[in-house]
């Protein structure tokens, strides 16, 4: 990714995690050739993958302003959405990012 793009960075050691803590160590992100973002991170040791689809308007929407505090605001919403009694499949996960004008991010599960 060029340096004047916008960047997420999904890494970090969750203990609040359901279904036990878990590390996320991040992938290297892609895009595809419309600019839409992919950002993601293996699950543990695992070989599974969690990876978020996100526009760089959307990115910019964002109210946290480093990749890291993006990464982790992501988290939080996957975490949202762990909640609900749903959980990861083994393999890849693939969620589109959602961010309103006002800066609230969520995530919906993409099915393909």
């Amino acid at each position: 990714m060029a340096d004047d793009e916008p960047a997420i960075v999904i890494a970090a050691r969750r203990d609040d995690r359901p279904g036990g803590p878990g590390t996320l160590t991040a992938r290297t992100p892609t895009s595809e050739p419309d600019g839409t973002l992919w950002f993601g991170a293996e699950l543990d040791s695992t070989g599974d993958q969690v990876w978020f689809r996100i526009t760089a308007e959307a990115v910019r929407r964002m109210l946290e302003t480093t990749p890291e505090g993006r990464g982790r605001h992501l988290l939080d919403a996957l975490h949202v959405w762990l909640a609900a009694d749903r959980s990861l499949k083994c393999g890849i996960n693939r969620f589109e990012v959602r961010v309103s004008e006002a800066g609230d991010t969520w995530i919906e599960q993409l099915r393909w």
